[in-house]
């Protein structure tokens, strides 16, 4: 909930302080990740609670692995596609923002899992600060980066360093050692658990993202601005409250 209500903070702040077009043009950089996000899902963090190896060393070095291939896929996807992505939005010069974005799921991908092993014992301290240091960090960075910048880079810059914060976090409370292993009978566990969540993620993606996506491409950012703060200030609530 605190987390949901810091990004809400976050948004707010950042629409008033760089305005509509260039919030717009942030916005597209938000949905960009949360696609790749949507549709490359495993649930390594849920399965690492659910499953009776969870607690297991060479099952939690198995999932390090597939955090970071798919922190490396995700990566690779955005630096690619960023061309065609910045040219969808109408703003293709804007691509090297986009390819600048392939940080996050990267930096995500080295996140180490075992504050989420601390859950199987309702341990969920560690887990919560790994989320909200981050993000109270990165809404306080809004106002000094604003100084600098006043576009789309204030939203661009404060997704990485709480990329980076998230993960640096993760390592910091840790108990165990950061550890990667292949272990094929634990690969294709982990695949038959999370590729029905990736198939749920691309129906969500649309669900979420699919009017955004559209108005971004026909309408032009100052638009897309409009409809994502108009879906950030009812969603937010109910996230909040359904936390």
């Amino acid at each position: 909930a605190g987390l949901a209500g810091l990004t809400l903070a976050r948004n707010i702040a950042a629409a008033r302080l760089i305005g509509v077009e260039q919030f717009g043009i942030a916005a597209a950089f938000a949905i960009t990740v949360s696609a790749v996000e949507m549709v490359t899902t495993l649930g390594t963090q849920q399965l690492i609670v659910q499953d009776k190896e969870g607690e297991d060393t060479e099952f939690l070095s198995s999932l390090h692995l597939v955090q970071m291939l798919r922190g490396i896929f995700g990566a690779v996807v955005i630096y690619t596609s960023a061309a065609p992505v910045a040219q969808f939005f109408g703003h293709p010069e804007t691509r090297w923002a986009f390819q600048t974005l392939a940080l996050v799921p990267l930096l995500s991908g080295f996140l180490h899992l075992d504050a989420w092993r601390y859950q199987r014992a309702a341990r969920f301290g560690p887990s919560v600060i790994i989320q909200l240091g981050p993000a109270a960090l990165a809404l306080l960075l809004l106002w000094p980066l604003h100084t600098s910048f006043a576009d789309y880079r204030v939203l661009l810059i404060a997704a990485v360093v709480q990329a980076t914060g998230i993960t640096v976090m993760s390592h910091l409370v840790a108990e165990r050692r950061f550890l990667v292993a292949f272990q094929p009978s634990h690969l294709w566990r982990v695949a038959r658990f999370g590729v029905p969540l990736a198939l749920n993620g691309a129906f969500l993606l649309v669900v979420f993202h699919g009017e955004k996506i559209l108005v971004g491409h026909l309408r032009g950012p100052g638009d897309l601005a409009i409809i994502a703060m108009g879906f950030t200030l009812t969603l937010t609530p109910a996230l909040i409250l359904g936390k």
